[in-house]
């Protein structure tokens, strides 16, 4: 397993927690697709036509980060690999 692989599933993990907490927040629920997305790219199991439409660090900073710190780290991580992922 890449360690892109394990980052988005780390991430869908904390997705996962905060929806526990708040679960019809929008914005959490589009990042939990997102995420679904990008670990199926990374799996090949997915085309990577809608990379670029990945807005997962704009949401964690309105919605994520007053919510939990940790979540948004990790988010933010993924908002880079993403970057990543659009160049390759």
């Amino acid at each position: 397993m890449s360690s892109r692989t394990q980052l988005f599933e780390i991430a869908i993990e904390q997705c996962d927690r905060l929806l526990e907490r708040f679960p019809k927040r929008q914005p959490l629920l589009s990042i939990h697709s997102q995420l679904g997305y990008l670990l199926a790219v990374a799996r090949g199991e997915q085309d990577r036509s809608r990379l670029g439409e990945i807005i997962i660090g704009a949401l964690t900073a309105r919605e994520v980060e007053p919510l939990s710190k940790e979540a948004a780290e990790v988010f933010y991580k993924v908002a880079a690999e993403a970057r990543v992922m659009q160049h390759e």
